[in-house]
């Protein structure tokens, strides 16, 4: 599977970050594991939407800040990792110079009792802001979302017009320049 692939990746790359900061600056982090247990009671037709329910074991948060030399700064910040509702978000900076993003988040909602209409939803981003001198300031980000999941017909037990299946993206980008004269600059 694509995203599990994705999740193994994120962790070894915060492990070999780790491994090659620890003797060119500081690192500092914490990890977090737990369980999920979930017992639902009761009339389930009631609540019918539920958002990123699993259960078992979950590596819930990996988060590590340091610094690669005394002038950059980065940080990891890894969610549930085993989880198919994980999300992750990295920031390196060297102040006043360079700052490089990356993000990625995905979720998946249930629509009915049974579980059987679901709807995934996978977004991520990348950024970069570089300022070579006091009067230019470059930035550029782009983003993907991804939803795919199954309809709902309405009224219930009717098929939809639509059909029984959805799937979209929507990909953005944007660069920037930041031109400043004058005294201030």
């Amino acid at each position: 599977m694509r995203t599990q692939k994705m999740a193994i990746s994120i962790a070894t790359m915060s492990l070999m970050l780790a491994t090659a900061t620890t003797g060119a600056g500081t690192l500092s982090g914490t990890v977090k594991v737990g369980g999920i247990f979930v017992d639902e009671v009761g009339d389930r037709s009631t609540v019918q939407e539920t958002y990123n329910l699993y259960e078992g074991f979950s590596l819930s948060r990996i988060q590590l800040t340091g610094t690669l030399d005394p002038r950059s700064t980065f940080t990891l910040d890894l969610r549930d990792l085993n989880l198919a509702s994980r999300a992750g978000d990295l920031t390196y900076r060297v102040p006043g110079r360079l700052k490089l993003t990356a993000g990625y988040d995905q979720n998946r909602y249930v629509f009915d009792p049974g579980r059987g209409v679901t709807s995934d939803r996978k977004d991520w981003k990348l950024g970069a802001q570089f300022t070579p001198n006091k009067s230019l300031a470059l930035s550029g980000d782009v983003g993907r979302v991804a939803r795919e999941g199954e309809r709902l017909a309405y009224p219930l037990g009717t098929a939809s017009v639509l059909g029984d299946r959805y799937d979209d993206s929507f990909m953005h980008a944007q660069l920037a320049a930041d031109v400043r004269t004058g005294r201030r600059g």
